[in-house]
């Protein structure tokens, strides 16, 4: 799973939130607001301001990803091993035929 466990560029920071990058802005403002990432003033190098988890932000992405975990064992329970590796192959074949 891509996070912003540490820091990361507005750049990679829109991949990781799947956002178009003139999406960022408002995406960024909003997270800021509640607490859940920091952006700092200046950049330590070049242009791009590194973008940090804040503790509320890390404990949030925890608890996401335990709630995804636990609705991904519910929802293969049953399926036997190699139906679940078909499965995970799927959107992969799928993405490959349009390109």
């Amino acid at each position: 799973m891509k996070t912003l466990i540490n820091v990361a560029t507005g750049a990679s920071a829109a991949m990781v939130v799947v956002t178009a990058d003139m999406a960022l802005p408002r995406v960024l403002a909003g997270l800021t607001t509640a607490g859940l990432v920091s952006v700092a003033d200046r950049p330590k190098t070049g242009r791009a301001r590194p973008i940090s988890l804040t503790p509320a932000g890390r404990t949030l992405l925890d608890q996401a990803h335990t709630i995804v975990l636990e609705t991904e064992e519910r929802m293969l329970a049953g399926l036997p091993p190699g139906e679940v590796r078909r499965l995970a192959a799927l959107p992969t074949a799928c993405a490959e035929n349009l390109s």
